[in-house]
């Protein structure tokens, strides 16, 4: 769940900085796009084992 909250607050950012505005904490655009697409690898690496831990206990 934690990542999600990450994950949306790195699109949150990307929102505002394209609209102009400055960011408080100087982080580009781009380091948060490569934020924002790490924590997706993350989810997506958290989900598989999640679905193979599942799939074992069948």
């Amino acid at each position: 769940m934690a990542i999600l909250v990450r994950m949306s607050d790195k699109v949150a950012r990307i929102a505002a900085l394209n609209a102009g505005e400055t960011d408080r904490v100087g982080e580009s655009l781009a380091d948060t796009v490569r934020d924002l697409a790490g924590y997706c690898v993350l989810w997506l690496a958290l989900h598989d084992a999640a679905s193979e831990d599942h799939a074992l206990e069948v």
